[in-house]
């Protein structure tokens, strides 16, 4: 069954122990929804592939191409927090976090950006 992309799909869940219903509610579906898409051997819609490689700690290439190589990872809670607040973030704050992220993480930005003054301005707004 992995030769499809619902295959890959639920044979991904299996392995991660992830449900159905775990699946639905992070997407913000129903597990109806799910469940139809392994009944009918029908993807799901595009703009979730993205969302469910997430979920699943796997590339989107390997969802839908079944490449070799499914390129497992898995966020932790603190990660997948990080990357909403970016997402959700204006674009002002976008690129706060990003030069705050860079002048904790490369000693070559150090002295470029200030962290201590990224956190007060992310922090007072």
């Amino acid at each position: 069954m992995n030769d499809t992309i619902v295959g890959r799909i639920f044979e991904t869940m299996k392995e991660e122990k992830i449900t159905q219903q775990q699946l639905a509610n992070e997407l913000g579906i129903g597990q109806s929804t799910v469940a139809s898409w392994k009944k009918r051997d029908c993807p799901p819609p595009i703009n979730y592939i993205s969302q469910i490689a997430d979920i699943l700690g796997v590339s989107i290439d390997y969802l839908v191409t079944g490449s070799n190589n499914p390129i497992r990872y898995k966020l932790t809670s603190n990660e997948q927090m990080l990357i909403r607040l970016y997402r959700t973030a204006s674009e002002e704050n976008q690129r706060l976090i990003f030069n705050l992220a860079l002048s904790l993480n490369d000693e070559h930005y150090h002295d470029e950006v200030d962290g201590n003054e990224l956190l007060k301005t992310l922090n007072s707004k």
